[in-house]
């Protein structure tokens, strides 16, 4: 998420339809929602377990035992992942069909 704040991102191809570029753009928005939602319901539901959380360093609990809470984290964590599969085979499918179909060299854009 970082380096795409910080990098330039080329402007879409003017051949593009308005229904791809929406998509385009609605699925990229998608992704990088999830990027941030997904961590934060885990963190949530583990806080709310008060399961201990450890990756590089001792991350702190900062909601209660609330199993009520960590219920309903846990329910949101998993809807959120099949939109993150939803959306990664979106996101592939288009690649491959602006690819393969269009004969356009969209990785070339990507990189």
């Amino acid at each position: 998420i970082f380096f795409r704040v910080f990098t330039y991102v080329p402007p879409l191809s003017a051949n593009f339809s308005r229904f791809v570029i929406n998509a385009s753009k609605t699925i990229h928005f998608g992704l990088y929602a999830l990027m941030v939602l997904m961590p934060l319901s885990g963190y949530v539901m583990s806080s709310a377990s008060s399961k201990e959380i450890k990756y590089f360093f001792h991350i702190p609990l900062l909601v209660n035992e609330n199993k009520e809470l960590a219920s309903v984290a846990n329910q949101l964590h998993s809807i959120l992942a099949y939109f993150m599969i939803l959306f990664i085979a979106l996101h592939i499918i288009g690649a491959l069909k602006h690819t393969f179909i269009d004969k356009q060299n969209i990785f070339k854009r990507m990189i």
